[in-house]
């Protein structure tokens, strides 16, 4: 129970720094995350000690239940926890480059038994653990040598494409009010054509045009778009209602129009989970908003940009590893980057901004594609295959600043790696490993005592 409350405690804090994020939902978040960490990872890590006093296996057995977590929450919620501290942990740079051979969640095993090397080191009761600063070091060096690798390709190429970002810094508190509809466009409309040459792509951020509006007729303005824009095409963020459902989508303009919509919700945004049981609490406590009814996409869609494939997505998408992977699995080809949509101007100038960031430059290392976010309030950058911003701007200061940024998104041509290819099977087969060690040193440790004890009674 300490260990609960003093996760609960950490969470909480960590937690309370999310701008635009009520109370209630900050405890019931951290409520969840230490209660998930304690029963997942502590009880039984803590009952294996108790049972062999091994510090060694405790630890392979808490990087596996890490990381089985850690799978489990990537479908749930997207991103890996130990991410959301990657901005102050630079030392573990090359680290995260071995995502691209077996998996994020690979990288949670290893923070892990960072963790219990460090324990091992500075406890006077325990012998440093040398198989585990082995093991790590191994990785390490093979971290290193992959990033120097993937270095030299990315600074191979000289092909391109110019993209151009609007960052319009309009409030999603403006965006749904009808009065402010025909200034907001204004304000579209003087960006786009901003740029002193002409563009290969605009990129507009998520929900630019509520298309969903009763009697609202968008067409007119998104001609006047299309008109305006310096560029061959315009990919443009909005709600849009077909076939009797509302989407939050991302719309292609070139000869004809094409969508993708959005598949990973978010949850308590632009879906109720368990209306029917929570029901007005829901709205009344939980920041939910009143028309969070949208419907869930079907799959991936590729949109042609100066002869190279561009693959969208929306918002947090691109924190779901899973689903890019899946994505990727669908295509025919790879493309030759990511474009994400985002509106994180909802979280204000809390940390949400630099998880997201985080998450996102995880996902470029893993497949070895750049991504391109295009954002509605600063974060708009350019994420190269090796996780580095290369190009943009990232941080508190460029909130409420509208702008046009162009980004020269280069041809990368990188294959993808091992993880791409096999997916979670060599995780799977860490683990395996992992668990045959575990029971070996168990079984065999009893055996010892077994013998120890036989031999006291004949003395």
């Amino acid at each position: 129970m300490k260990v609960f409350f003093l996760l609960w405690a950490w969470y909480c804090l960590w937690f309370s720094f999310l701008s635009e994020v009520s109370l209630l939902s900050v405890v019931l978040l951290s409520f969840a995350c230490a209660l998930f960490f304690s029963l997942v990872v502590v009880l039984p890590s803590r009952f294996l000690y108790r049972k062999t006093g091994d510090l060694f296996s405790v630890s392979l057995l808490a990087g596996i239940l890490m990381a089985i977590g850690e799978f489990v929450k990537d479908r749930l919620f997207g991103g890996v926890s130990w991410v959301d501290l990657y901005g102050f942990l630079g030392m573990l740079y090359p680290l995260n480059m071995l995502s691209n051979l077996f998996g994020p969640y690979y990288l949670s095993f290893l923070a892990v038994l960072g963790l219990f090397l460090f324990y091992s080191i500075f406890s006077p009761k325990e012998r440093v653990l040398k198989g585990l600063l082995i093991f790590l070091a191994f990785n390490f060096l093979l971290g290193f040598g992959l990033f120097l690798h993937r270095y030299s390709m990315v600074s191979e190429g000289n092909s391109g494409i110019f993209v151009g970002v609007i960052q319009p810094g309009v409030s999603h508190l403006d965006k749904i009010d009808t009065s402010q509809g025909d200034s907001i466009w204004e304000n579209y409309l003087r960006l786009v054509g901003s740029n002193d040459y002409h563009l290969d792509v605009i990129v507009l951020p998520e929900t630019m045009a509520i298309f969903s509006w009763p009697g609202r007729n968008l067409s007119q303005w998104v001609e006047r778009l299309k008109g305006r824009a310096r560029a061959d095409t315009v990919i443009l963020g909005a709600n849009t209602y077909y076939r009797g459902r509302y989407y939050n989508a991302a719309v292609f303009f070139d000869e004809h129009i094409r969508t993708y919509f959005k598949n990973k919700l978010v949850p308590f945004g632009e879906y109720a989970p368990a209306k029917w049981l929570l029901g007005d609490i829901l709205y009344r406590y939980l920041d939910v908003l009143p028309n969070s009814e949208f419907a869930k996409g079907d799959g991936p869609a590729v949109f042609e940009v100066s002869g190279r494939d561009i693959m969208p997505l929306i918002c947090y998408e691109d924190s779901f590893i899973y689903l890019i992977r899946n994505y990727l699995s669908r295509l025919d080809g790879r493309p030759s980057a990511i474009v994400t949509l985002s509106n994180d101007e909802w979280f204000g100038k809390g940390l949400a901004q630099w998880f997201h960031l985080n998450f996102a430059r995880l996902s470029a290392i893993t497949f070895s594609l750049p991504i391109v976010k295009a954002n509605n309030d600063a974060w708009s950058c350019v994420i190269d295959p090796l996780g580095r911003v290369v190009q943009g701007e990232v941080g508190l200061d460029g909130f409420g600043i509208r702008r046009l940024f162009v980004f020269w998104l280069m041809d990368y041509n990188m294959p993808g790696g091992l993880y791409q290819r096999y997916g979670d099977s060599l995780m799977l087969l860490i683990i395996l490993v992992c668990g045959i060690i575990i029971i070996f040193r168990v079984w065999n440790k009893r055996r010892w005592h077994g013998t120890q004890y036989s031999s006291y009674k004949r003395t």
